[in-house]
């Protein structure tokens, strides 16, 4: 059987935190007769004098020559190897969600918003932050050996904790970015099959600033005419925000902020809806946004009303006792990426899910068929997912 590292061990080494533990966890096997250490290794995957020293013994008693340093498919790992007892894979390894729970995803919540995308295909996918880490569990993977295939740009060691056994595997992993790119972690057996492949995508923090705006028309309002005037008022947008930071954050490592919240006194006379085509954005679209905020990367108008039809107004030849309610809020895909968000647009708990959703299409992404995604079109219907091609567009788009 045998183990297998991703780069060097010892003096001169790359010194992977992964690579170093399963050389100290190897050198453990070694019979004392055989000049293994003793006492034990501590199996930190910190490289140290007493770690090289135990090495250098090995090398010169069972290769004859000693220069304290493990290669990979070298002399050294081999003549370890004959110790190791890593058995062959009896059963499925999988990469699972670290906390598989989430309860505010009520169309899918076991598939929790960690940035870990299990139905991808041809194998899973992760993102992770450029100089961040981000960790999952490996589910009958513990003995195995955990390789990457680019440390420059990700590297994977196991979550481990010191018991009265010594340091125990907590069945989680954690990968690390280390620069921009792609990499995968291959989940190796003790006869050198791999069991598992894990693709994952090392993608920088983007950020999109967000400002708030209430419609108001103080000069217009009454309750014959109520106008476009939204109900809702200036508070909470941080909290908001959060929220979104919740789903998006770990999903695509971008991350929102909360920039202004302002009422929007606009005293022309525009009915009682805001009137658009989805397509063109014209009508009073551009009477609306026009008032947005040059510090911002997405701005949000929240009015009483948002239609593509006329049927709502009085006068109008499409006029109707019972309109239709044709959008909860439409947004720019790209360019300005603004935001018209009525007061009837879904259940109030779940604003920033709604938002998100809005902020999706500021990012560039169409309507989803997939309702278990957060891109799918029916509002308090859908779930808080970003899969793997949506959170890697949605980065991309974040920079522009």
């Amino acid at each position: 059987m045998a183990r297998f590292i991703s780069g060097s061990v010892g003096v001169g080494g790359v010194n992977l935190k992964e690579d170093v533990r399963v050389i100290q966890e190897m050198l453990n096997r070694v019979p004392p007769g055989s000049s293994g250490p003793s006492p034990l290794l501590d199996t930190d995957g910190l490289v140290g004098p007493i770690t090289i020293g135990a090495i250098r013994n090995f090398q010169q008693a069972n290769l004859g020559f000693q220069d304290g340093r493990v290669d990979v498919n070298n002399k050294t790992i081999a003549k370890l190897n004959t110790f190791d007892t890593t058995p062959a894979a009896t059963a499925t390894v999988r990469f699972a969600h670290e906390n598989p729970q989430d309860p505010l995803n009520p169309a899918n919540p076991t598939d929790a918003l960690d940035g870990l995308d299990t139905s991808a295909a041809p194998f899973p996918w992760l993102l992770a932050p450029n100089l961040g880490s981000n960790r999952i569990r490996l589910v009958n993977g513990g003995s195995f050996s955990l390789l990457t295939s680019n440390r420059n740009v990700a590297t994977v060691e196991r979550e481990v904790f010191g018991g009265t056994l010594g340091r125990l595997f907590t069945g989680l992993i954690i990968i690390r970015g280390i620069s921009v790119g792609d990499a995968f972690i291959s989940i190796l057996d003790g006869i050198g099959n791999q069991v598992a492949r894990l693709d994952v995508s090392v993608r920088r923090k983007r950020r999109m600033s967000v400002a708030f705006h209430y419609v108001k028309q103080p000069n217009i309002f009454s309750a014959a005419n109520p106008g476009i005037q939204t109900s809702r008022n200036p508070g909470g947008e941080a909290g908001v925000v959060d929220q979104m930071n919740r789903i998006y954050l770990r999903q695509t490592n971008i991350e929102f902020s909360f920039v202004s919240a302002r009422p929007l006194n606009i005293n022309e006379n525009l009915g009682i809806e805001v009137n658009t085509s989805l397509a063109r954005l014209d009508g009073e679209w551009p009477r609306i946004v026009r008032h947005r905020s040059a510090s911002a990367k997405f701005n949000v108008f929240f009015v009483r009303e948002l239609e593509t039809d006329l049927d709502g107004e009085p006068g109008n030849a499409a006029f109707s006792t019972s309109p239709t309610d044709t959008f909860d809020a439409i947004t720019e895909i790209g360019g300005n990426r603004d935001c018209i968000f009525e007061d009837a647009a879904g259940n109030p708990l779940n604003l920033a899910e709604t938002l998100s959703h809005e902020a999706g299409h500021a990012l560039g992404e169409l309507d989803d068929p997939n309702s278990k995604l957060l891109m799918f079109g029916t509002t308090d219907a859908r779930g808080r997912k970003i899969n793997k091609a949506q959170a890697l567009r949605m980065n991309t788009n974040a920079a522009i």
